[in-house]
């Protein structure tokens, strides 16, 4: 009824629980709410973000809540196991390489699956997808992510932090 724009608007808006979901589960594991307020509240964020599924709000496509219940059960589940996990050199160096893993999955596993799809069946050109794309990721982490990193250390040193908002500084 109120066009394209609030369209876009509207799905958008739908995925806004999704980092409320995260900082409920942060908060509940950092002791900052009760365990149980924390669980009352991941139900009311998942129902919030499931109501998005309703054609007649935004998306239109499940495909998504799928995804966001298999990543918040990875998550959980590293969550649980983090002792065991904090000191794997697999896992450290796996984490240091999400932020270029989350920008450029799409744009290689998705071209890559498009291109190998009419050639190859579809497992040898997932594992092909997958492959290049930690490939990239790796050439991405190691030219831009790991050198802008030591820059930001490098101009940052001697530099005060700014204090927080709200707070008195004395």
């Amino acid at each position: 009824q109120f066009g394209d724009a609030y369209l876009l608007f509207a799905v958008n808006v739908t995925y806004l629980p999704i980092p409320i979901i995260g900082q409920i589960i942060w908060a509940s594991t950092d002791h900052r709410i009760p365990k149980w307020a924390g669980g009352t509240l991941l139900v009311v964020a998942w129902c919030a973000y499931t109501l998005g599924d309703d054609p007649s709000i935004a998306r239109v496509d499940n495909a998504y809540d799928l995804a966001l219940f298999l990543a918040l059960v990875c998550f959980l589940i590293g969550l649980l196991a983090e002792p065991r996990l904090r000191e794997r050199r697999f896992w450290i160096g796996l984490s240091e390489r999400s932020y270029s893993l989350y920008l450029l999955h799409m744009q290689v596993s998705y071209v890559l699956l498009g291109y190998l799809q009419p050639h190859l069946a579809f497992w040898p050109s997932l594992i092909l997808a997958v492959a290049t794309t930690f490939a990239v990721v790796e050439v991405s982490y190691r030219l831009v992510e790991r050198p802008s990193h030591r820059l930001g250390r490098r101009l940052s040193r001697g530099r005060r932090p700014l204090p927080a908002v709200g707070m008195a500084t004395g």
